[in-house]
C-alpha cells in the first residue's frame, strides 16, 4: 500500500512537472504564475526526497546545476534585476527536471514516467492539430497564430519528442507487435507534417536528421551521439562556424540551392547574417565576458539595434550556445558546457546501449542549435533523462 501511494505521488508530480517545466503557457494570462506555483510544489516534494536524490553519483552534476543557477541569478542582479522573476522560474524549472528524474531513476520508474509524459504530450499534440483548424482558439504572436502553449518551434520539438518518448517507453512492444510500429510511423508522419504546416524549416530539417539517425543503420552512431567529447566540440564549433564563415557557406552552390530553392528562404537566413556580424561586439564586451545580459535580456538590447529588415529586428542570437552566452556570459556558458559534459557518461563505460533514441534527439537539437535557440527545456528534458539513465 505504501509503495502504491509513493508511485501515485510520483505520477502526480510528473504531471505537475510537465505543466511547469515542459509546456510553457506563453500567451495565456498568468501563465508564468501557474508554472511557478506548480514548480514550487514539485520542488518541495523533491526536497522531501533528498536522501534518495543527493547521492555521490549525482554530486558533480547537482553542484554544477546549483552553480549555474547562482550565475543566472547574479546575471539578473547585475543587470538591474532585469526579468528577475523570469530568471527564478527558469532556474526552478531547470533544477526540477534534473532532480525529478534522479529520484524517478532511483525508484526504477523512469520508463513508467516517460510513458505518462508521452501520453500528456500526445494529448497536447492532438490538441494542437485541432486548434490549428479553429483559428478563434489561437493566440497572435508577431503576426502568426499559435496555440496558447507554444510557438512554431516548440510545436515542432514537441512532436519530435513524442516520437522519442514513445520509442523509450514502448520499446518492448515495438519488438513484438505490429500496432506499436504503425503508431510510430503515424507519429513520424504527424511530426514532419506539423513542421511543414507551421512553416518551421528548423523542424523540417530536424525531422529529416532524426529519421535518418533513427532508422538508417550506422555502426558508429552510438559512439557519436553518446560521446561527451564529440558533443562538447560540436556545441562549441557550431557556435562560431556561422559567425566566421557565414558568407562562405552561403556561396557554396549546394548550400545555396538548399536554402533558396528547396526551403524557399533567402541567403541571409532571415537576417541571421546581420546578427552574426554584430553579435561579437556583445559577446566580448565586459558584460558578455562576465555574466551576460540576464535571462531574456537579449531581446531588450537587440531592440532598435539588430535590424534584419526595414521594420524588424532580431529577437535572439540565432544560435543556441551564443544565446546562453548572451544570457549568462562566458562564465555561465563554460559552466553550462561543463554540466553537459558531466551529464554524459563515456560510451565505453556503459554496460548496455539502451535508450539510444534519447541521445539521438539531443544530438539533433544540438545540430539545430547552429541556427536556432534549441538549448531550452525540450533539450533539458532529454539531458535530465540521460543524466538519470547513465547514473541509475
Amino acid at each position: 500500500m505504501k509503495a502504491n501511494k509513493k508511485n501515485i505521488m510520483l505520477y502526480i508530480m510528473a504531471i505537475l512537472l510537465f505543466h511547469s517545466s515542459i509546456i510553457k503557457f506563453n500567451y495565456s494570462q498568468n501563465g508564468n504564475v501557474i508554472s511557478l506555483v506548480l514548480g514550487v510544489v514539485v520542488f518541495l516534494y523533491l526536497l522531501l526526497k533528498h536522501k534518495t536524490i543527493f547521492k555521490k553519483k549525482y554530486l558533480k552534476v547537482n553542484i554544477l546545476i546549483i552553480l549555474f543557477a547562482i550565475i543566472a541569478l547574479f546575471s539578473s542582479i547585475i543587470n538591474d534585476f532585469y526579468n528577475f522573476d523570469g530568471t527564478v522560474l527558469y532556474i526552478l524549472k531547470f533544477i526540477n527536471l534534473f532532480l525529478f528524474f534522479e529520484y524517478s531513476g532511483e525508484l526504477g520508474k523512469n520508463k513508467n514516467v516517460i510513458k505518462l509524459l508521452f501520453c500528456l504530450l500526445l494529448f497536447y499534440n492532438l490538441l494542437t492539430i485541432f486548434m490549428l483548424n479553429q483559428t478563434q482558439l489561437l493566440a497572435y504572436y508577431h503576426n502568426y497564430q499559435y496555440p496558447f502553449y507554444a510557438t512554431k518551434f516548440s510545436l515542432s520539438y514537441f512532436f519530435m519528442i513524442a516520437i522519442i518518448l514513445f520509442l523509450y517507453g514502448f520499446k518492448e512492444s515495438l519488438k513484438k507487435r505490429i500496432i506499436p510500429k504503425i503508431i510510430l510511423l503515424f507519429l513520424c508522419y504527424l511530426s514532419l507534417s506539423m513542421a511543414i504546416r507551421v512553416d518551421c524549416v528548423t523542424g523540417v530539417v530536424g525531422n529529416i536528421i532524426l529519421f535518418f539517425l533513427l532508422f538508417i543503420p550506422f555502426k558508429s552512431l552510438k559512439m557519436i551521439v553518446r560521446n561527451k567529447k564529440t558533443i562538447i566540440l560540436l556545441m562549441i564549433i557550431s557556435s562560431f562556424t556561422l559567425i566566421v564563415f557565414f558568407d562562405v557557406l552561403m556561396n557554396i552552390p549546394l548550400v545555396n540551392h538548399l536554402v533558396v530553392d528547396t526551403f524557399e528562404r533567402n541567403v541571409t537566413l532571415s537576417g541571421r547574417n546581420v546578427v552574426y556580424q554584430k553579435i561579437p561586439d556583445y559577446l566580448f564586451s565586459l558584460k558578455g565576458l562576465s555574466f551576460g545580459y540576464s535571462y531574456d535580456g537579449v531581446r531588450r538590447i537587440f531592440q532598435n539595434v539588430m535590424f534584419i529588415s526595414s521594420n524588424h529586428y532580431a529577437y535572439d542570437a540565432q544560435n543556441a550556445l551564443l544565446e546562453i552566452w548572451m544570457y549568462f556570459g562566458l562564465i555561465g556558458s563554460i559552466v553550462f558546457l561543463t554540466l553537459t559534459k558531466a551529464i554524459y557518461t563515456d560510451f565505453n563505460n556503459l554496460k548496455k546501449a539502451d535508450n539510444n533514441e534519447i541521445y539521438i534527439l539531443a544530438f539533433v537539437f544540438i545540430i539545430l542549435g547552429i541556427v536556432e535557440i534549441t538549448y531550452s527545456f525540450p533539450l533539458f528534458l532529454l539531458f535530465a533523462i540521460i543524466n538519470s539513465d547513465s547514473k541509475s
